[in-house]
């Protein structure tokens, strides 16, 4: 069984860089067999091919150099290699790369035979290697698997650990291996890589990657080496491509200095700063050794001149003044003091003036080297003034980018932790590493550097608090309209929905219209407005005779019949003239009202005409009354409160009920949905956009997310809670609970 490879490098037109790579033995060093990379980076001004091929020629140098070591080892020493190279560029202050570095590494040599039943069946041993999003795929008996899953991280974070893990194993006859770039999962899929490796060669299948690729018209650049292990009959069929196959062995021992730093090419600003730098130096010592004695000379002539000039001076100022004070000596006298102090400004006026005639001419006198001496050091002063702001700036610079990255592997640390936290459902410690994680993210965003990698990174760490927290998002193609109050409710938005005998019903607050919504998406008015009950406010659904108990604020109450779409006035005796029904709830023939006005919740039984009874009910004196904004019942009695707690009472006294705590905690905008027909607790959260759901022990069951553009009033469930629906609007859609 021998390996026959081919490449395929999809590069051109784009702004990514590499190549591929296939290292034949040579002899002396069959028994490390073949060695393959494919490595990608972004061009940087053409250091990125320089970087790439470095480093690729150290894994290949290094590898080899001693085959005395066996392939593992050679294989570890390699990637220690190229690491030291990486962290050796980084040390010269260039990062660049380490956010779109991928590299992919195998190495494939003979193992021993092993015996079946009947004969002797050969393999070969692989090792594989990754940096950044760097692919390896095997496909084996039509089942494709991925290799190099948890293998390393985009972007790199610590050159030294850039090739961190290695993968090893055996491969059989007809097994195929796929070393790619990050792109090659994106531009394949995985039918149709093993739909291509079906007794195929490696040339073959290269081909068809090629065809498929022009096909799709991918704008992804893409590059592989594929390897497909065939038996030994057809080693002559196979083919190896590189610049670099046909080379001499390395001697043992060779001195190989794999650490020479690169020469990297750097743009035209790092270069004229550099240059800066470098006349800086030239300048000092030139300015030390040959023009500071001329300096010398020429300030000592230029002092004596400025002395004479300044003692000229300062005797016509003196002369001046004199005359000025005898000109205005009679002013004085009288009091003109405007006048004098006007004398006075022009004195100085004409000493500065003086002055400055003084110093040109000291200057001109100069000799015309100091003149040149001068105007060089000040314009090397000014240079070397800028090289400097320029380097702190690019140190500064340095230091974000090395504490980004740091935040940025310890946010991803903590992630992966808290992955592993839930598996072993240790909730409290996942929550504790995301919230930590959620803050360097929010560190390394403030920096604006790696954007892309804290985008995926943060939609990672959703992901995992949406594990935590049990949330379902539902996307808009998951809904459906099932149909549009808006068309017959026109005068206010409806923000109540009722599902009551495979219905919808809401009601117009304006005129007392019920309006219901049928399984095929019509929507109907089946009442009339109605006068003297009232205007409708909150209400229920009573599922045992199939009618809607509505509350009216004259206050009242009124049923509407759905079987005969009769809506009539009830009587009933309020607890007072002024109770405010915030809340009804239905079990049975029972109606469970709470009055805010008067803190309490009262119960009614059904008559004739009516409803009779109205004793307050809570009748526990640590029970919160004041602060209910909704209720429901199925035996027990359950009332949201504004501090988003559930509450749980039986005849009126509260028994143990611990809800499951959700973050955030539920507002106090919140509704309650729970009937003697579910066998759940649905809270809908409109602030935070979302539907609670727990069982009636308390238990959080899920949440499901409605999106952030949602403008959601109210919900009601079908009798099987198959089916959630949301009045988003005016529009009722609705939401498979399906697992």
């Amino acid at each position: 069984m021998v390996p026959d490879a081919d490449e395929l490098v999809l590069f051109d037109g784009s702004r990514v860089v590499g190549d591929t790579f296939i290292f034949e033995p040579a002899s002396g060093e069959a028994k490390l067999g073949w060695l393959y990379a494919v490595a990608e980076t972004e061009k940087m001004d053409y250091a990125g091919k320089e970087i790439v091929d470095t480093v690729v020629q150290s894994l290949q140098r290094e590898y080899y150099r001693d085959p005395a070591r066996g392939v593992l080892a050679s294989f570890e020493s390699a990637l220690h290699q190229a690491n030291l190279i990486l962290h050796d560029l980084v040390e010269q202050g260039v990062r660049e790369w380490m956010g779109s570095f991928h590299v992919s590494v195998a190495a494939l040599a003979e193992a021993n035979k092993h015996v079946g039943e009947n004969n002797e069946v050969p393999h070969m041993t692989l090792h594989v290697s990754t940096a950044g999003e760097g692919i390896v795929l095997l496909s084996r008996a039509q089942k494709l698997t991925l290799l190099s899953v948890g293998m390393s991280h985009s972007p790199i974070l610590d050159p030294l650990r850039t090739f961190s893990s290695v993968a090893s194993g055996l491969v059989n006859e007809r097994d195929v291996i796929f070393i790619g770039t990050s792109n090659f999962d994106q531009v394949y899929r995985s039918d149709d890589l093993v739909r291509f490796v079906a007794d195929q060669s490696a040339e073959t299948i290269a081909m068809q990657l090629r065809q498929l690729f022009e096909d799709q018209k991918r704008p992804l650049p893409v590059a592989v080496v594929v390897i497909a292990m065939s038996p030994d009959q057809t080693g002559g069929q196979r083919r190896t491509v590189s610049a670099m196959t046909n080379r001499q062995p390395i001697s043992v021992g060779a001195g190989l200095s794999p650490r020479k730093p690169l020469i990297i090419s750097r743009s035209i600003g790092k270069k004229v700063i550099l240059l800066i730098g470098r006349l800086a130096v030239y300048a000092g010592k030139q300015t030390k050794q040959v023009i500071w004695p001329y300096v010398k000379e020429g300030s000592r002539r230029s002092g004596k001149a400025l002395f004479n000039v300044s003692k000229t001076a300062g005797r016509s100022v003196q002369s001046l003044k004199n005359k000025n004070f005898n000109k205005n000596s009679l002013g004085r006298e009288t009091g003109s003091k405007g006048k004098w102090l006007t004398m006075r400004s022009a004195g100085w006026k004409v000493v500065a003036s003086n002055l400055l005639r003084a110093i040109i001419v000291s200057v001109r006198k100069l000799p015309r080297s100091s003149k040149i001496f001068g105007v060089t050091a000040v314009l090397l002063t000014i240079l070397l003034g800028i090289s400097v702001v320029l380097l702190q700036q690019k140190r500064t610079a340095d230091e974000q980018i090395q504490q980004a990255s740091e935040f940025l592997h310890e946010a991803r640390t903590k992630k992966e932790a808290a992955e592993t936290a839930l598996i072993y459902d240790n909730r409290d410690q996942a929550r504790t590493l995301l919230a930590d994680a959620k803050q360097l993210i929010d560190r390394v965003q403030l920096s604006g550097l790696y954007r892309e990698q804290v985008a995926e990174l943060a939609a990672g760490i959703t992901a995992v608090q949406d594990r935590l927290d049990k949330v379902t998002r539902v996307a808009q193609e998951e809904t459906t309209i099932v149909g549009d109050l808006g068309t017959v409710i026109t005068n206010q938005a409806p923000t109540k929905i009722f599902y009551v005998n495979g219905a919808l019903y809401s009601f117009d607050a304006a005129s007392n219209v019920i309006v219901r919504v049928g399984e095929n998406g019509a929507v109907e008015k089946v009442s009339k407005n109605t006068s003297g009950i009232g205007f409708f406010t909150v209400g229920s659904t009573q599922e045992a005779d199939k009618n809607l108990v509505l509350a009216t604020d004259e206050p009242g109450l009124a049923i509407y019949d759905i079987k005969t779409e009769v809506l009539q006035k009830q009587e009933v005796q309020m607890p007072s003239e002024q109770s405010v029904v915030v809340a009804v709830a239905t079990f049975g023939n029972r109606v469970y009202l709470y009055d805010s006005a008067m803190g309490n919740i009262y119960g009614y039984s059904k008559t004739l005409r009516g409803y009779s009874g109205g004793n307050p009910w809570v009748t526990s004196t640590t029970f919160p009354r004041n602060n209910v904004i909704d209720m429901g019942v199925d035996g027990y009695v359950y009332t949201l409160h504004s501090d988003g707690v559930i509450r749980k009472l039986l005849k009126g006294e509260e028994v143990d009920f611990e809800m499951e705590q959700v973050e955030p905690k539920v507002s106090d905008q919140a509704s309650l949905e729970i009937n003697e027909n579910l066998r759940h607790i649905y809270v809908l959260d409109p602030v935070n956009k979302r539907v609670v759901i727990w069982d009636t022990v308390g238990h959080l069951m899920r949440q499901v997310f409605l999106g952030e553009e949602s403008n959601v009033k109210d919900i009601a469930v079908s009798e099987d809670e198959l089916k959630l629906y949301v009045l988003d609007g005016t529009k009722i859609l609705v939401i498979s609970l399906e697992e």
